[in-house]
């Protein structure tokens, strides 16, 4: 229900385009977080791109009923191999794991030494 209202409210266009324009910049084969997935609606409207790149990325989304959605879509879209789904919050040990940490439209707090770069 959130992810309808989300949509409605602020638009899924603005998203999609801001997952576009991180995953370009990721390289090919990169290990990805991305914080606040919810449904995945934006983001797997990305996947020719996530494909193409080849990219492992895993979702952290702390609403286990928008968690649910995503994993479903997931294999709907057949990306079972490349994305995974967690029910959790970030973490600051897990960040150290990955390439790249996306927060497309999400408000977290980030440990201070953490270097964020603005799309």
């Amino acid at each position: 229900m959130s992810g309808l209202i989300y949509r409605a409210l602020i638009g899924a266009g603005q998203t999609t385009l801001g997952y576009k324009e991180a995953l370009k910049r990721c390289r090919s084969g990169w290990k990805v977080l991305d914080v606040g997935t919810g449904d995945g609606f934006a983001l797997l409207r990305n996947k020719d791109l996530i494909v193409e790149s080849n990219l492992s990325i895993v979702c952290l989304e702390p609403d286990a009923l928008a968690a649910k959605l995503l994993a479903r879509e997931i294999a709907k879209e057949g990306l079972e191999n490349q994305i995974k789904v967690r029910v959790e919050y970030l973490s600051h040990a897990s960040l150290s794991e990955y390439d790249c940490c996306l927060c497309i439209t999400t408000l977290v707090v980030f440990p201070s030494k953490l270097h964020l770069v603005p799309i």
